[in-house]
């Protein structure tokens, strides 16, 4: 589950961020019907959704993983690092 709704929320966003998005702002205008499109098959729930799908079942792994020693090795920190930018990824996602 983490690993398929990670690929489509990465993806979904990394197409957004370099197709969607420039094209949109470079029809200007007409682009207003496009976005609409991506509104009505809820394009942005879904990304909202299967980003919150990936945080969660990766915070239930890294409960699951969690032990203070774990934490000082190099798979913890890893981890950590990982679980650490994937909450920034979903903060920037929800609120900018």
């Amino acid at each position: 589950m983490h690993i398929l709704f990670g690929v489509v929320w990465a993806g979904g966003a990394i197409s957004a961020g370099l197709f969607f998005i420039p094209s949109v702002d470079d029809a200007g205008p007409a682009g207003g019907p496009v976005v609409a499109g991506l509104m009505r098959r809820k394009y942005p729930i879904t990304l909202t959704v299967s980003g919150l799908l990936v945080v969660l079942s990766g915070a239930r792994m890294f409960m699951i993983r969690f032990s203070p020693a774990w934490l000082h090795t190099p798979e913890g920190i890893v981890l950590s690092l990982g679980a650490l930018l994937g909450l920034g990824a979903l903060g920037l996602g929800l609120f900018v």
